[in-house]
């Protein structure tokens, strides 16, 4: 296993299904959350611990879809994002991908599934851009 240079994530433990002993999560080293398999795709879905060490690595946009502060408490609790509050996005993201959500100072606030294109949320005023599924208020 490699070691992360600047993240204090240390993955200790994989929790497999009871019954075929696939992977179904993987915890940190403090048994939270890290990421979760998705059985009927056999992707990995994001949690807001999980994206910290993304956002960390990559440059702004990439994977990131930045909305306005003024709605940042409200990603953070888990409501959903809409077109009119996203300032810059990713324009490689595709509905359907993971993404995650970060406000204008690039901290993680959320993770979600893209609803539409990066390159439709810049265009469209209308409409919801991200399913949120973990805010990080909804992780403490």
């Amino acid at each position: 296993m490699r070691r992360q240079k600047s993240s204090s994530v240390k993955i200790i433990f994989i929790r497999r299904s009871i019954n075929t002993q696939k992977i179904r999560e993987i915890l940190t080293n403090s048994y939270e959350l890290f990421l979760v398999l998705r059985a009927q795709t056999t992707l990995f879905s994001l949690t807001t611990i999980s994206a910290s060490p993304l956002v960390e690595h990559f440059k702004k946009p990439k994977f990131r879809v930045i909305i306005n502060n003024n709605v940042r408490d409200y990603v953070k609790v888990g409501q959903n994002v809409f077109c009119k509050h996203v300032i810059d996005v990713d324009p490689e993201i595709r509905s359907g991908d993971e993404v995650i959500i970060v406000d204008e100072e690039d901290k993680v606030i959320g993770v979600g599934r893209a609803k539409v294109s990066g390159l439709e949320m810049n265009l469209m005023k209308r409409g919801m851009a991200v399913n949120v599924k973990r805010g990080v208020k909804n992780e403490d």
